[in-house]
């Protein structure tokens, strides 16, 4: 079994909830795969392990939208935190 989970509007709305969910499934066999569109580089990591209990919300998988796009060399602009891309390739 996996989940997935947007960092941006799910967990950080309630961040003790899903940490300790993630904890539960992680520790259960389950993948959680946490989601994000923001480049990794900006904090990401620290604000996931801030989230919850001590020792943060835990993952089996962490994946950016904006770094695979970034690797694949889709056209992006605006914020650098929160870049904006085309609809179509």
């Amino acid at each position: 079994m996996k989940l997935a989970l947007d960092i941006h509007g799910v967990i950080d709305k309630r961040p003790k909830f899903y940490a300790a969910l993630c904890q539960a499934l992680v520790t259960g066999g389950i993948e959680v795969h946490i989601l994000t569109g923001t480049h990794l580089e900006h904090g990401i990591y620290k604000e996931l392990k801030k989230y919850g209990f001590k020792e943060g919300v835990h993952y089996t998988h962490l994946f950016s939208i904006a770094d695979y796009h970034k690797e694949r060399g889709t056209k992006m602009w605006g914020d650098l935190q929160n870049p904006w891309m085309e609809d179509q390739p």
